[in-house]
């Protein structure tokens, strides 16, 4: 046994309970458990002391920093039985913990620990994101639960916890060989992803000095730090005949908080008025001073987290100039949204779910829908190569490249369950914008998982590739059926798609 425990020589994994061996955390920094007990006393008539103290309930948390360094989030992993990247989905996920202590005579966790403990049932209570141009990038996970066990701990006497104790098992994976699994190694500044195309590309909100209207920098934007983090409260739900809550169901809305500071040129440029700055239009009523914007962020070791479209200001602190010391001026710009069934967290390397990774673009492109028609139980849109709804799509080269395809995504009402696919028809405008359009002709379909899915995404090639360059502005007009058990559903409110060469 030795005198103290150390960074070499503790790891720590998570497994989910549908497997049987911990995937040990790669990169963290830093792990904190917590084990509060709710000891209740009770009173009785004659006697000053309690007549008894029950244990009314207890309950374990776990704090885990993480650095950006291309292996697996550790949201990610305590995740992995979600059906769907959503924050919201993720939320209702349990995972197990492990926690493995080594002899420290070693240099590396290695072999057989002398102690083992595993947390049992955890969820998720909150996360964070830092990124700072001045340091790695992070992330931070915290766990709440209630179960929790030490292979070593002699006075457990109940059968089924020692059998459980004695059958720990997570034997140290770190030889000395370690590294980042991504090119860039430890994620930092330079390792920001921007301009890029689709899911790959990070988008911020308009409001922001030096944003252009593709949500991507000017030369004027100065980002210095991004902060990412939202705390899931949760209501324990108790059943007689257990200690513990059956379950921790988490309290929406789930709010999430994006801080953006800047290091400012030409002042925070926003403005706010009585009679809202978004409209001239004095017989309109308030029509406010704030959007709504997507947030993306997307990094270079394969980390991509999207809060949706529906992230507002909140806040904007302007701070900084002070004349008694050389310093500068910074901006930071608070947003909130409420909305964590678009918002997701993905990761190229989550071998658990390479089919997130996949279809990021249909997760990570946090745009608005237009139903077509209630009755027809889908909606959809299309828009240009970096996520933003667009009423013309110029293209710059024929045949189109890649990243300039149109693309529809489409969202399937899930109170439509009797939905089985989807099919896209086209008319084109033969006579080049005149509205006269020809007949409906196939060009897409798709099929909906077994779940529902709540997005699909459709990269349509079709007859404008096929037929030849488009001139000019050419027009096509677009539907989206559902199919219900072979018979098909015609929206009323076709899409119309412009398209310039």
């Amino acid at each position: 046994m030795g005198n103290r425990i150390y960074y070499p020589i503790h790891q720590v994994g998570i497994k989910t309970n549908n497997e049987d061996n911990y995937t040990a955390i790669h990169g963290l920094q830093s792990v904190g458990v917590n084990t509060v007990f709710n000891n209740t006393p009770i009173p009785q008539l004659g006697y000053v002391s309690p007549h008894h103290t029950v244990e009314d309930s207890y309950t374990t948390s776990l704090t885990l920093n993480k650095l950006l360094d291309g292996c697996p989030l550790i949201f990610t992993l305590a995740t992995a039985d979600a059906d769907e990247p959503t924050i919201f989905n993720r939320s209702v996920q349990r995972c197990n913990v492990g926690l493995s202590v080594f002899d420290d005579s070693l240099t590396s966790s290695t072999g057989t620990p002398v102690a083992i403990c595993q947390y049992s049932g955890m969820y998720i209570s909150s996360f964070q994101y830092t990124f700072d141009s001045q340091s790695n990038f992070q992330e931070q996970v915290s766990l709440v639960g209630d179960h929790k066990i030490w292979s070593n701990d002699a006075k457990i006497v109940n059968s089924v916890d020692v059998a459980t104790a004695a059958g720990l098992s997570f034997d140290g994976v770190f030889d000395g060989t370690d590294s980042p699994s991504a090119s860039c190694g430890i994620a930092r500044r330079q390792d920001f992803l921007f301009d890029g195309v689709d899911g790959d590309t990070t988008i911020l909100p308009l409001d922001i000095l030096g944003i252009g209207a593709d949500g991507q920098p000017t030369t004027n934007a100065h980002i210095s730090k991004i902060v990412l983090s939202a705390n899931i409260n949760r209501e324990s739900l108790f059943s007689l005949g257990s200690i513990v809550p059956y379950f921790r169901l988490p309290t929406f809305p789930i709010e999430a908080t994006t801080e953006i500071t800047v290091n400012s040129i030409s002042g925070d440029a926003i403005s706010a008025t009585n009679s809202g700055i978004l409209t001239d239009d004095t017989t309109c009523n308030y029509s406010g001073n704030l959007n709504d914007y997507v947030i993306n962020i997307a990094i270079n070791d394969g980390t991509r987290i999207g809060l949706g479209y529906q992230n507002k200001l909140m806040s904007v602190n302007y701070q900084g100039g002070n004349a008694s010391a050389a310093s500068y001026v910074t901006t930071s710009y608070t947003y909130k949204t409420h909305d964590m069934n678009p918002a997701c967290i993905l990761h190229q390397n989550d071998d658990k779910h390479s089919d997130f990774w996949a279809d990021r673009i249909i997760w990570l492109l946090g745009v608005d829908y237009t139903d077509t028609s209630p009755e027809n139980g889908v909606s959809a849109l299309y828009w240009n190569n970096i996520g933003v709804p667009v009423d013309l799509l110029t293209l710059t080269s024929w045949p189109p490249a890649d990243s300039e395809l149109y693309k529809f995504n489409i969202q399937v009402d899930r109170t439509h369950e009797s939905i089985t696919g989807l099919l896209i028809e086209e008319q084109i405008d033969t006579l080049n914008s005149t509205g006269v359009y020809t007949t409906w002709t196939p060009v897409g379909s798709g099929t909906i998982c077994s779940y529902g899915c709540t997005r699909i995404l459709l990269n349509i090639y079709d007859y404008v590739v096929s037929s030849g360059a488009v001139s000019d502005l050419s027009t096509y007009q677009y539907r989206v059926k559902g199919l219900y058990d072979g018979t098909e559903s015609n929206p009323t409110d076709p899409i119309t798609l412009n398209i310039q060469y």
